[in-house]
């Protein structure tokens, strides 16, 4: 996911690259953005806007509590920045999620089984169970 998927609030021009010129014009030329660009101020704000009007458009609900939770039936989403991860008991479920949101024209790259995200191991232990850790903060706050 990224925030280059979703349009611009408003018109947004930049200077034109280095090394590209116009020819035969006196005019100077700018490039008019059609997508949302990293490092925009409202950048972030667009990007989640766009997936959570999206994310309610296939039926996900918002939590209470975090905005960044997302919940339909049995499939929970979270999202930081620009990165989800979508968890369920049920894989077709999941599979569906993302088929839907797909089908609203976004760019979704499939990973897998989660074994990290945002500094936190994930470890399926053979009881089902799953075990989360964060060796490398543990290891910075010893350090320190």
């Amino acid at each position: 996911m990224a925030y280059t998927q979703a349009n611009p609030e408003f018109d947004m021009y930049m200077k034109l690259p280095k090394g590209i010129e116009v020819t035969n014009s006196r005019e100077p030329h700018v490039l008019k953005l059609l997508k949302n660009l990293y490092g925009s101020r409202q950048a972030g704000k667009v990007w989640a806007d766009f997936l959570k009007k999206g994310l309610k458009e296939i039926g996900f609900q918002p939590s209470a509590v975090d905005e960044c939770l997302w919940y339909r039936d049995g499939v929970i989403f979270m999202f930081y920045v620009d990165d989800g991860i979508f968890v369920g008991p049920i894989q077709a479920d999941i599979n569906q999620a993302i088929a839907d949101l797909r089908g609203r024209s976004f760019e979704i790259e499939e990973k897998g089984t989660i074994t990290d995200y945002l500094g936190i191991n994930f470890e399926w232990l053979p009881d089902g169970r799953l075990k989360m850790s964060q060796p490398h903060l543990i290891q910075q706050i010893i350090d320190e």
